[in-house]
């Protein structure tokens, strides 16, 4: 699924920007659902460690806090 074709078909589709890089989307579509250089500078991954570590401590305060 994250392969090049299935995610320029997803795009197409689907109207999603794709989440692998290096696809083939026409321009077009491309300015409608893309980023621009300077917004996919300010994209961050997410801390996969912090997560990991600090999961049942978050979903804790999230039951407490919203579900509560």
């Amino acid at each position: 699924m994250l392969a090049k074709a299935p995610q320029e078909a997803f795009a197409v589709d689907m109207g999603y920007n794709g989440t692998v890089t290096g696809l083939t989307v026409d321009p077009a579509l491309h300015k409608r659902i893309g980023f621009t250089p300077e917004e996919e500078k300010t994209l961050r991954d997410l801390d996969y460690a912090f997560l990991a570590k600090n999961d049942s401590a978050m979903k804790e305060w999230w039951d407490k806090v919203f579900k509560g």
